[in-house]
């Protein structure tokens, strides 16, 4: 619930989550999409909140070095034929049930990815 807060500017926690919120491609998921054909078409054939769901999974990471295992267990996922990531409980931005899963950090590391775009 900080999250909103602290990227659109409330003064006060946000008492539910942005239910259409899509987030942007960063450029290095969309680098490892575009890599070979078959993830491009993978991608493509994903509904736009799952694509939605892999994007959070990726930039919710704190480290850089997890967001590149993230990356590549995303490859793999994908090339498998799945929709979504496993064992994740969702996008924090979307739905507030799911942002007690997530540390501040996390949540913080996604705006400063937001703002680089």
């Amino acid at each position: 619930m900080i999250y909103r807060a602290l990227v659109f500017g409330y003064n006060t926690a946000m008492s539910a989550a942005i239910s259409d919120y899509l987030h942007e491609l960063p450029a290095d998921m969309d680098a490892v999409l575009n890599s070979t054909t078959s993830l491009q078409e993978h991608w493509q054939s994903l509904p736009k909140l799952s694509q939605n769901e892999w994007i959070c999974w990726v930039i919710t990471c704190t480290k850089q070095e997890t967001r590149e295992k993230h990356l590549l267990r995303m490859v793999e996922d994908m090339n498998k034929g799945k929709k979504r990531p496993c064992c994740w409980p969702g996008c924090p931005h979307r739905r507030a049930s799911a942002e007690k899963y997530f540390s501040r950090g996390a949540l913080m590391a996604a705006k400063r990815q937001m703002e680089k775009m």
